[in-house]
């Protein structure tokens, strides 16, 4: 295996982040899974995710090759809150901070699939978090995404039950629901 690095992303990094998430809808879509495939995630959410220190990357150690990226977020997830979810850890009261930390709009380059570079970026988010002082990771998946849920599951996540989103505008009302997963840190 290649070695890699790891760093939060920069403004200059947009383009290259974007294109990796594209890859990401692309693969989805080609499953046959609606998620992603309406218009969310897109540029503009790549762009916030880095102006806010959310966008984790990570490199070939010597060529500098993005190779992947997810948004680690350290905030309170409001849609996690649904009474049918039952997390490990508690929920935090309004105003709060979580002890959870939270993987969102994970993906991988098509030149980089199946080389262990997913399973190696969530190691580093779940590293990041324990020093952050977090108890635990939390991240959601379409109930169809069997590769995802899959992946989970053998890094040691436990699902934890569906949950309704937010409707954000990018998902069609009749899909969104999630499947939760949480692993203790």
């Amino acid at each position: 295996m290649r070695a890699l690095s790891f760093r939060f992303a920069t403004d200059k990094d947009t383009d290259a982040l974007w294109a990796i998430l594209q890859d990401g809808i692309a693969t989805i879509g080609e499953l046959g899974i609606t998620q992603w495939q309406f218009g969310y995630p897109n540029r503009d959410v790549v762009a916030r995710d880095i102006s806010r220190g959310h966008a984790l990357l990570c490199e070939d150690a010597s060529t500098g090759e993005i190779l992947g990226g997810l948004a680690l977020v350290f905030d309170a997830e409001a849609d996690y809150n649904a009474p049918t979810e039952r997390w490990l850890t508690p929920n935090p009261a309004e105003g709060e901070k979580p002890v959870y930390a939270v993987i969102h709009r994970n993906a991988i380059a098509r030149s980089a699939a199946r080389q262990g570079i997913m399973k190696e970026l969530f190691a580093e988010a779940e590293r990041i978090a324990r020093e952050a002082g977090r108890a635990s990771m939390r991240v959601d998946t379409h109930p169809q995404n069997v590769n995802m849920r899959g992946l989970l599951e053998g890094l040691g996540y436990t699902c934890c039950g569906d949950h309704p989103l937010t409707p954000n505008g990018g998902e069609p009302p009749e899909d969104l629901v999630r499947v939760g997963y949480e692993k203790l840190l």
